[in-house]
């Protein structure tokens, strides 16, 4: 293991050195300025993107950390808005918003971070058909506030941080953090913009926003919105998705050292399951056959605030939040019909930080957290040809954490300085569960059968320590270097599953903690006109935690197990302006994560070490050329190739080995291309896009399935053609087209 991290640190200096010396190319989203120089009227140049990644006002190559950004109006362009697009082409990181409860298939999660995987390390899962989500491995915030509500529009840009940030975000930052950041009330201006797409698939999306000053420079308003609807590709009322989402900003500054900013936000979806199931045999080969269609409905609502108070050399902050998820429908499970309802799911979360300002020698923040989850649930399956209960359950989950936390960095030199962070958080969880399952599948009168969890016997609690401790140096004003040791924490969860008597039990989950070493560098070069920013790193994660069943299909007996994870790579990113009006760009990552150390009461449920939707290497090659039409219209072109190598979509027992072939998706590149006609200096676009032009379509890693009955490893491994799933298999989006218009008043 040693000689192959040596090589990773190896290959991304070689990698550095080709780019500085040899390729002009990158692959992030800068601003562009322009500067004079000898011999031309004007250079375009690479302008400074500020991020909030560390909580405090900087620039993403000022920051000692792997953060890459992405902009809200590329993204719109080019038809980006779902997470899983948004995140495509950013090194270190795979997957998506989850999008079905805990383990079940159903669609509608409570933690959509749950289906993010930074540096290959996933989220734990619970046991086998839970609704509930453990707590996830990556954090997801929209504007400040833990899983918020409305990322998917309006957006201004999104931050992915890399590495654990559990000093400044605690709960769920074990591997890292995506910080989506919307657009803001204007103090000044009456004004406002407009999108409408159509696409492949009955695609249909409208979304806007307008800002409204009521006090000149002192109070505003901003209302944005979205409306989007597709059908599904292989089965389109089957897989029909809708949402409708609005937000509102109040932006409030009474004085020149205080600002505070109150926020609601509303989303509706309509997600359905169904219409077609999908099987695949012989391998590339799919067979589909009708079933029936479920619909799942699920309701966040928000309401935050952000205040801010300067009082001179320090800073005060307070953001807190409340959100409330529902859901309710159900999905086909073939002889049997699921139904779920989470009729109140609520979220509040509070955060007061006092913080030095940006200018000062040592910059410093320290600050007390909350985070409250008060969550009911209905889990119920019946017969259909009977109407007969089979199992239902009534789960109510309570979990109350809190955190405190201090960091600072330290010039100790002008051209040197040490960063150090330390933070305490204390979980507590109970869990209670009423569970009634039935002895008898034969009418008239199937028994039966009641039993609960309470008290202590679902109560759990978890405390968690994690550091931080880092040094950067300047090797010149544009070219720094840095190295950091840190720990980021899982909090520590109760599940519930059932045993073969059909009663409830504890599937407890660890506080379990990863420790993280990196090194990077940050550089321009050539008059700002090229990027190149690399770092390598290894992380020891104390154990990725699921629930299996070493019973039957039919009696399930669950079993929690850690599996400890080791994972090491490296990332680099670079972005050049060679000419006027063109951008090259080139990203790619490499990570080798494996399980380790798998208890051998466990190991047949592990048939290989790799990890489920972790892609060991994945390259991106962008470019983006201007044609000036005249003096405020352009035409634009944008192209980008991304090439990933195989991985497991799926995990095997070991009784299913023959059927590996199935379970890994082979290396693929896939192409998008847009081009974009803006007038009036970009106040009026449109764009026209075509989404993966060699029409690749693989397993879809981000959608739970099971390639065969949930039997123990032990039972004998069925024959074709019942190896493929019943419940959920999805291939890729095929080939895709679409146009957007977008408009600035």
């Amino acid at each position: 293991m040693k000689s192959r991290f040596k090589g990773i640190i190896l290959s991304s200096s070689c990698a550095t050195a080709l780019a500085v010396f040899m390729l002009p190319v990158g692959a992030a989203n800068a601003q562009t300025t322009t500067s004079p120089q000898a011999g031309a009227a004007h250079v375009e140049t690479l302008g400074e993107v500020v991020v909030t990644a560390e909580r405090r006002t900087s620039t993403a190559q000022k920051t000692a950390a792997s953060v890459s950004v992405r902009s809200g109006t590329q993204l719109l362009q080019q038809g980006r808005y779902q997470l899983s697009n948004i995140i495509e082409d950013v090194p270190g990181i795979a997957g998506g918003a989850k999008v079905d409860g805990g383990s079940s298939a159903i669609p509608g999660s409570d933690n959509p971070a749950a289906g993010l995987i930074i540096r290959g390390i996933p989220s734990n899962t619970p046991g086998g058909g839970s609704i509930t989500s453990a707590a996830a491995a990556a954090a997801l915030y929209v504007d400040d506030v833990y899983n918020g509500v409305g990322g998917g529009y309006d957006l201004d840009r999104v931050e992915v941080l890399r590495g654990p940030q559990g000093t400044l975000y605690g709960r769920s930052a074990t591997t890292g953090v995506v910080a989506i950041h919307t657009g803001d009330p204007d103090l000044h201006k009456l004004g406002g913009n407009i999108s409408a797409e159509d696409g492949t698939a009955n695609l249909h999306r409208v979304s806007g926003a307008v800002d409204v000053p009521i006090i000149d420079d002192k109070v505003a308003l901003r209302i944005s919105g979205s409306r989007y609807e597709r059908d599904g590709f292989d089965t389109p009322q089957g897989a029909r998705t809708t949402s409708s989402d609005g937000r509102v900003k109040l932006l409030v500054k009474p004085t020149d050292n205080f600002t505070a900013l109150f926020g609601a936000a509303w989303e509706d979806n309509m997600l359905r399951t169904g219409g077609l199931n999908m099987t695949e045999f012989p391998l590339g080969v799919y067979t589909y056959t009708p079933v029936g269609i479920q619909e799942v409905d699920t309701r966040n609502r928000q309401l935050w605030t952000n205040m801010n108070l300067d009082l001179g050399g320090v800073g005060l902050t307070y953001i807190g939040a409340y959100r409330n998820f529902q859901a309710s429908g159900g999905a086909n499970l073939g002889t049997l019909n699921q139904t779920i309802s989470v009729p109140s799911d609520h979220f509040w979360t509070n955060e007061f930080r006092v913080h030095s300002q940006n200018d000062s020698t040592l910059q410093w923040q320290a600050g007390v957290t909350s985070y409250l989850n008060d969550m009911h649930d209905q889990n119920l399956i019946v017969s259909p040809s009977t109407g007969t209960t089979s199992a239902d359950s009534i789960e109510h989950k309570k979990t109350t954490a809190v955190g405190a936390f201090a960091e600072a960095t330290w010039h100790v030199l002008p051209n040197t300085r040490i960063t150090g962070g330390l933070r305490y958080d204390y979980t507590d969880v109970q869990n209670d569960e009423i569970y009634s399952q039935s002895i008898s599948s034969f009418p008239p009168i199937p028994a039966l059968i009641t039993s609960t969890i309470s008290g202590d016997t679902g109560h759990r609690t978890f405390g968690n320590v994690t550091y931080k401790a880092r040094i950067e140096q300047d090797l010149t004003p544009v070219n720094m270097l840095y190295a950091m040791a840190s720990t980021g924490f899982s909090p520590g969860d109760v599940a519930l599953a059932t045993n073969a008597g059909g009663a409830p039990v504890v599937t407890s989950f660890q506080a379990e903690t990863l420790y993280a070493y990196e090194a990077g560098s940050k550089n321009r070069f050539f008059d700002n006109r090229l990027e190149v920013n690399a770092d390598v790193y290894y992380e020891d994660y104390g154990g990725f935690q699921t629930a299996v069943n070493v019973g039957s299909a039919f009696a399930g007996i669950y079993r929690s197990v850690l599996t400890p994870i080791t994972a090491y790579g490296g990332e680099f990113e670079a972005i050049a302006r060679p000419w006027t009006g063109g951008q090259i760009g080139l990203n790619m990552d490499y990570v080798f994560s494996r399980y380790h150390n798998i208890d051998p009461l466990f190991q047949p449920f592990f048939a290989r070490s790799e990890i489920v939707g972790v892609v060991p290497f994945k390259l991106t090659l962008s470019g983006d050329q201007a044609f000036p039409l005249g003096e405020s219209t352009t035409f634009s072109v944008h192209g980008d190739l991304r090439y990933h190598s195989a991985y497991d979509a799926a995990r095997l027992q070991t009784n299913q080995l023959a059927w590996l072939p199935y379970a890994v998706d082979p290396a693929g590149v896939i192409e998008d291309i847009s081009a974009t006609l803006s007038f009036d200096h970009n106040r009026y676009a449109l764009t026209g896009y075509v989404r993966n032009v060699g029409n690749l379509r693989q397993l879809n890693a981000n959608v739970p399935f099971v390639f065969i009955s949930n039997t123990p490893a032990a039972s004998p491994l069925p024959t074709p053609p019942f190896l493929p799933a019943s419940s959920g298999m999805q291939l890729t989006d095929p080939r895709t087209f679409g146009v957007v218009a977008t408009a600035k008043f």
